[in-house]
């Protein structure tokens, strides 16, 4: 699986504990406490890599918080970024 850096940098802070809220119709995301828009996440879902906290239905309106799954993990300490880290 091809990730760019920036998608590889968003799963290591999520496995170093950063939190990131995505939208229910897992299309806008946004990091916890700044608000800043983070557009990797969207991807990172529909690749399988982030999946929601919450296993409950989900608002399309409403932000829920991501965890990395076992994938996601699993890519966040093997993948290396272009410059080599």
């Amino acid at each position: 699986m091809n990730l760019t850096d920036t998608q590889v940098y968003t799963l290591r802070r999520l496995l170093s504990g950063e939190n990131y809220l995505l939208r229910g119709d897992a299309k806008k995301a946004v990091e916890y406490l700044s608000r800043k828009s983070a557009p990797s996440i969207p991807v990172l879902f529909r690749l399988g890599l982030v999946e929601f906290t919450n296993k409950s239905p989900v608002t399309h309106s409403k932000l829920y918080s991501v965890t990395l799954t076992t994938e996601g993990i699993n890519c966040a300490k093997s993948k290396l970024t272009s410059r080599g880290g």
